[in-house]
């Protein structure tokens, strides 16, 4: 049957998938959430590839938020985005995996999740926001944390995976893609619990403050061979005041590493430490105690910590905060002082898709 549009609708019809480059830019600019910009993306080819181009800016990287994702019940079924700017959560579900109470997430890295299925110590990668194929690793008990150091279908060549497992007992081990087996890291057994790639090393930090490294560039071997590897000590341990169970590695927008330490359990109190290492070798020079972000704005979680620019933000972001994506709480650095947000039982994640 043939369709009559009226003057007025056929005015305020528009080809929207065929709009100027240029505008359909500027209107990416003013979204602030990434849930917004999965949106665009999704309208038709034409803005999906607007998006990844800028996407793929380097300029535009810092002017991005991470998502905070949590988990629609009890079971890791189905995620939900949570806008922690306008405190409200969006009708927007990622399907994770099939009803199976024993997988979880355990890691969220370069958009990519790492589901954990407990009952057969099985690691699956999956992008929850491209349709691509899943991942799937060879098994590694007790895994606590993953992280990759790019994104497996757009750098395959380069695409490293580490993992902590064991529990508490917080061990290393790597595989590349397309390997069948791990390589293991001669840890003895040092609590490990926050891993970051970093201008082509891999660093690794436990839970008494020792920090340790990795050439990543040595671990090209494609071999399946079962192998251990020994690490390079960039800070011995020490135990001091701070209590051991939330530290974090995160680059800051300056490309500097920074180490955010927990002082006490109440989370009334942090310490943010400047990482000024000696690039050649890879030692520690200085570490620097710092009472200002500048424009840094942190989040910190079970993923992948990322800083992101306060500045482009600030109408929504507080200057000097650390934003955690474990019951949701906010601290500032300069007073020291804490607000708790907490939502949820279950603590959601922060990941930052890659379009």
């Amino acid at each position: 049957m043939k369709q009559y549009y009226s003057r007025s609708e056929k005015r305020m019809k528009c080809d929207w998938a065929n709009l100027e480059a240029l505008p359909l830019s500027l209107i990416l600019d003013k979204l602030k959430e990434h849930v917004e910009h999965v949106w665009f993306s999704a309208v038709c080819k034409n803005w999906q590839s607007i998006a990844k181009l800028n996407h793929q800016n380097h300029e535009f990287k810092p002017n991005t938020l991470p998502m905070l994702m949590l988990p629609s019940n009890s079971v890791w079924k189905q995620a939900n985005t949570f806008s922690f700017i306008e405190m409200k959560q969006y009708p927007f579900r990622y399907q994770l995996c099939h009803n199976n109470p024993t997988v979880s997430v355990c890691g969220s890295s370069h958009g990519w999740l790492a589901l954990l299925d407990v009952s057969k110590s099985v690691i699956t990668l999956m992008n929850p926001f491209k349709d691509t194929p899943r991942i799937i690793l060879p098994p590694l008990n007790s895994v606590n944390k993953v992280t990759l150091s790019a994104d497996p279908i757009a750098n395959p060549d380069d695409c490293l995976v580490v993992a902590i497992y064991d529990g508490g007992g917080g061990n290393l081990a790597f595989i590349r893609r397309g390997q069948t087996v791990w390589t293991y890291v001669d840890t003895s057994k040092s609590s490990f619990i926050d891993v970051i790639f970093y201008k082509g090393m891999l660093f690794a930090l436990n839970i008494r403050d020792k920090i340790v490294s990795f050439d990543i560039h040595c671990l090209n071997d494609s071999s399946d061979k079962v192998r251990t590897i020994t690490p390079n000590v960039v800070l011995e341990e020490k135990i001091g005041k701070c209590y051991g169970g939330d530290k974090y590695l995160v680059k800051s927008l300056k490309e500097e590493l920074w180490m955010v330490r927990r002082c006490n359990r109440r989370l009334s109190r942090f310490h943010v430490c400047k990482l000024k290492l000696n690039v050649k070798s890879g030692k520690l020079e200085q570490m620097v105690k710092l009472t200002s972000l500048e424009d840094d704005i942190l989040f910190l979680g079970a993923g992948d910590s990322v800083s992101t620019s306060r500045s482009y933000f600030s109408n929504s972001l507080l200057r000097d905060s650390i934003y955690f994506a474990d019951g949701f709480k906010i601290y500032h650095v300069k007073t020291e002082t804490a607000k708790h947000h907490c939502l949820y039982q279950k603590s959601p994640f922060w990941v930052m898709p890659h379009l």
